[in-house]
């Protein structure tokens, strides 16, 4: 009986920590954004494919290791948005205003290429990087 109970509490502990949000924060200067990390193939390769739309104070921080270059499509993202290109915590490029493109095959879809080798990429609803003024050289702070 202790066993079979013992089992239940770490299903039940597992579940939980399973359904807790993968929350972490992105600081640029005195601006904060809300932080999903896609750090596993499957996140990373999932994006934010399928989504209507990204709350103007959050992010999803794709984080690489080994850093290399890097290309990202809007396969199946519905709006547009800025990719941010990060070596280390150092802003090194932006694509701004990145359009969704429904309807293109896969094969012609746009790719948006790192300019070089990068450890993390940070996807914001379009307009973000102006409207916090985030340029090239900025740092960049998460916070798990």
């Amino acid at each position: 009986m202790v066993v079979r109970a013992l089992i239940v509490a770490a299903i039940v502990v597992a579940v939980l920590v399973a359904l807790q949000p993968k929350g972490h924060s992105i600081s640029f200067g005195s601006h904060t954004l809300r932080a999903e990390i896609a750090d596993d193939v499957f996140e990373q390769t999932q994006g934010l494919s399928g989504r209507d739309s990204l709350d103007d104070d959050a992010a999803m921080l794709f984080v690489f290791m080994p850093p290399d270059d890097r290309a990202f499509w809007m396969k199946d993202v519905r709006f547009p948005i800025d990719i941010i290109w990060l070596r280390g915590d150092t802003v090194v490029g932006i694509a701004k205003n990145v359009q969704p493109e429904p309807g293109v095959p896969d094969a012609e879809l746009a790719r948006y290429r790192s300019p070089g080798p990068v450890s993390q990429v940070i996807e914001v609803v379009a307009g973000t990087a102006d409207r916090l003024g985030i340029h090239d050289g900025d740092v960049m702070h998460v916070r798990r």
